[in-house]
């Protein structure tokens, strides 16, 4: 697994020294992350400004919903209310499915969907993060006939992690983040298929410039590499909750990448209590990312999608007609977007159209 950390491939990309600011207040040195590269809003080429128009009317159906995913040519949207995990649309006929997925603790079910990802084309993963549990199943059979349960893994490690990937026959996940404060790998990795459990540690975590992580208190130490992570095959991207940041992985040629921007970092006083980026999207092109832009408290609705290829270099901005909290990318030409109105509790999935 150590031909994934070659971080001696950042030597193509220059170092960039991020000065700390909060307002008037002066930040130190050791709030840096080391050996990341800086981008700012100018690197962007261009923006699109969209106009969305209301694509389903499942309206009525959604309560809660803070997850959407696309697998072929389905949108899955999750349900923490109903006897059911998942709703189902299919984009190509623009009808909706219904419900699919069996919540509880048995067999085949979960409890609350945390994470969708895709195993190949045809096969759907989820992760359900109360339980440590995974579940992948056929996507034909899951919409066909709400069955097709192809494997079900379970493993204490998993529990309340924020996010797992398969990547070929390998699961790597997020440490769980009770215990961040003890982390030594940004994350983990195992092998599904082999008998014996073996846990092997992937990549450095990010160290803030002038002091280790053994410097600085635990707490600030947890809220500096809370994460999460999503990917496309051999791309994963780490997105982190407290500062504005994101490490780019690829597991073709052992590559890592850190960025940092387009804002400074916040200092002691104010970090933790802003969001920068807060969702991630991979698709087999480009990076998205929803960018926070309300700076006034923990704001996780926005309008503006900062694009990126997978070498990190920054290609466009996308700025919507209406601010969002949850996206998915279809054949990096379609957005979905969740829009909730808070004082009716109405949520509405949004599409955009686009070309890069």
């Amino acid at each position: 697994m150590n031909k994934y950390l070659n971080t001696g491939l950042l030597a193509n990309f220059y170092f960039a020294i991020i000065i700390l600011f909060n307002l008037a207040c002066e930040s130190k040195d050791k709030f840096v992350v080391e050996n990341s590269v800086s981008f700012s809003h100018d690197d962007f080429q261009f923006e699109l400004h969209l106009n969305g128009k209301d694509f389903v009317d499942v309206s009525d159906s959604l309560f809660q919903p803070s997850l959407l995913f696309i697998q072929g040519d389905n949108l899955l949207i999750n349900d923490e209310v109903t006897n059911n995990t998942m709703h189902v649309v299919d984009l190509k006929s623009k009808v909706y499915l219904g419900r699919r997925g069996k919540r509880g603790a048995g067999p085949g079910e979960a409890l609350n969907i945390w994470t969708f990802f895709s195993v190949g084309k045809d096969t759907l993963g989820l992760f359900d993060t109360e339980q440590g549990k995974i579940l992948l199943y056929d996507m034909d059979s899951l919409i066909r006939y709400d069955n097709g349960l192809l494997m079900e893994y379970s493993n204490r490690d998993l529990v309340y992690s924020k996010s797992v990937i398969i990547n070929n026959r390998d699961l790597l996940f997020l440490g769980n983040p009770l215990k961040n404060a003890t982390a030594k790998s940004r994350f983990y990795v195992t092998d599904l298929l082999n008998s014996k459990y073996s846990l092997e540690g992937i990549g450095d975590l990010p160290k803030p410039g002038g002091a280790t992580l053994d410097q600085v208190s635990k707490e600030w130490r947890a809220k500096f590499i809370d994460a999460r992570m999503n990917g496309f095959e051999n791309i994963i991207v780490i997105l982190y909750e407290n500062h504005p940041y994101l490490e780019i992985f690829n597991f073709a040629n052992g590559e890592k990448i850190g960025l940092a921007g387009p804002d400074l970092f916040p200092n002691e006083n104010f970090f933790g209590e802003i969001c920068y980026h807060s969702l991630s999207y991979v698709t087999s092109e480009y990076i998205y990312i929803l960018y926070v832009t309300n700076r006034e408290y923990a704001d996780y609705n926005s309008n503006t999608i900062l694009v990126f290829d997978h070498s990190g270099k920054p290609i466009m901005k996308l700025i919507l007609d209406k601010n969002i909290y949850s996206f998915a990318i279809h054949n990096d030409r379609d957005l979905y977007g969740l829009t909730e109105n808070l004082d009716s509790f109405e949520y509405n999935i949004i599409k955009y159209e686009f070309d890069i």
